[in-house]
């Protein structure tokens, strides 16, 4: 007896899709990854030669020294290199959704640093944009590949560690200020001053960051997990974190906005190190819930 159309079109995906999950396209998803952070990278260096000659002076000189039409062609061949990817991958798993949100990604990457709507430049609009670009994005393809669905726990997981994340970030556009302000860039902390910027970035760390806590320690219960040794980590990391920059609003307080700013230096350049703490220590809670974190 012949098989339908469609229980060959089932059985097909079905085969890409246990292929796509046994690790063969590991290494095409990784650099699809770097890829797309690649491009961004580019774009933002490029769009911004001019003003990184005065402030950031390695940036524009590596520009500069390839030359802007070698960077132009560097930043379309990655282009072209992130969407062939995405589609092999996309044929693999059979989602070919995965190819639109590798282009939405794209485009939204190139509109942070380039018009007409340059992002970066546009207040509270920054912090969106890269939250959606860094966080958000990324790990829904990542779901979205190697997942059977996407779950509404996983979809607010996404979205409170990609705010605790941003809001970590935006202690490093606090500190940019000047710079921005004198570029005529409004960026969220021109839009907000320097204290309300980081009234902003402590809310964000410490709301979202309960949040991302609670949701770990809610799937680790339902997994029948032990739901200290999963959070306990990351809310020694995250309460730190939440301290340190909660320090640096108290510190820069009643403090006129240049002495402010170099109060605020010395501490904020502990960034990296917030980030990659409460990085891994949500990676060891997401490894010790298992499988449990992508069911339905």
């Amino acid at each position: 007896m012949s098989s339908s159309p469609t229980t060959t079109r089932s059985s097909t995906a079905g085969a890409r899709s246990r292929g796509a999950n046994d690790g063969t396209f590991v290494v095409e998803l990784t650099a699809l990854f770097f890829l797309l952070f690649h491009f961004g990278d580019m774009i933002n260096c490029f769009a911004d030669r001019e003003l990184d000659a005065v402030y950031k002076t390695s940036l524009s000189e590596a520009v500069y020294g390839l030359g802007t039409r070698n960077v132009v062609a560097q930043m379309a061949i990655t282009v072209v290199a992130a969407v062939v990817l995405a589609g092999h991958v996309a044929w693999q798993t059979g989602r070919p959704e995965i190819v639109g949100l590798v282009v939405f990604g794209l485009a939204l990457g190139a509109q942070y640093s380039v018009g007409p709507l340059r992002l970066k430049a546009r207040g509270l609009w920054q912090v969106l944009c890269l939250w959606a670009v860094i966080f958000v994005g990324p790990m829904l393809l990542v779901v979205r590949t190697v997942g059977d669905a996407v779950a509404w726990p996983v979809v607010a997981l996404v979205g409170a560690y990609g705010a605790l994340q941003q809001g970590i970030i935006l202690v490093n556009t606090a500190e940019d200020l000047p710079e921005d302000r004198a570029a005529n860039l409004r960026t969220s902390a021109v839009a907000l001053g320097l204290r309300g910027c980081l009234r902003l970035a402590t809310s964000m760390v410490g709301i979202f960051g309960a949040a991302v806590v609670v949701l770990f320690a809610w799937m680790a219960r339902r997994g029948g997990r032990d739901v200290a040794l999963a959070v306990l980590p990351l809310c020694i990391a995250w309460g730190w974190v939440t301290w340190e920059i909660a320090r640096i609003g108290s510190r820069v307080k009643g403090a006129d906005e240049a002495a402010a700013i170099k109060a605020m230096r010395p501490r904020a350049r502990r960034m990296p190190l917030w980030i990659t703490a409460t990085a891994w220590t949500s990676l060891w809670a997401a490894a010790w819930v298992g499988h449990a974190w992508s069911r339905p």
